[in-house]
């Protein structure tokens, strides 16, 4: 019994970089079906597609965009969707996660875990200045982890 909760305490800390692996190997491997096991596409798009629209909404919000923000707040969904279609793709991901160093030479990690309960947790990547960048949000979903949600650097979203 004692066993078998040690297991259990060890698979339950090691899962981030176990996740954070088998999520860069999916995306070396050029497989999207394997990529595709290791990220919720549907859950992904729309988290980005959610950060994509609440910028657009304060933009138009801004005071003097007038009609013009106002136009752009009633196209932005359907511009918006087909492009996180094609941004958020196991291509595109595969092609972001790949290019990530993973852990750096020198001995300083490239990211930090950051759990939000015991069915979740955060991957921050650390800049090479040592700022925060963009993170990955995985959840638990039954014995495996898929990424569900991701951070996108501050000044992607808003363009500056």
């Amino acid at each position: 019994m004692v066993l078998a909760a040690a297991a259990a305490v060890a698979w339950g800390y090691t899962a981030p970089e176990r996740s954070l692996e088998q999520l860069r190997s999916a995306a070396r491997s050029g497989d999207p079906a394997r990529l595709e096991s290791v990220i919720d596409f549907p859950a992904l798009r729309g988290d980005v597609q959610a950060q994509v629209s609440s910028e657009l909404e304060e933009r138009a919000a801004r005071p003097g965009n007038g009609a013009l923000g106002s136009l752009a707040q009633a196209l932005g969904d359907r511009i918006l969707e087909p492009m996180i279609d094609r941004l958020v793709s196991p291509a595109v991901i595969a092609d972001l996660v790949s290019s990530d160093a993973g852990s750096a030479d020198d001995g300083v990690p490239d990211h930090k875990v950051q759990w939000i309960s015991p069915s979740a947790f955060q991957i921050r990547f650390i800049e090479a200045d040592g700022s925060e960048g963009s993170w990955l949000e995985f959840h638990r979903q039954g014995i495996n982890w898929r990424v569900v949600a991701a951070g996108l650097p501050p000044d992607l979203i808003s363009g500056r």
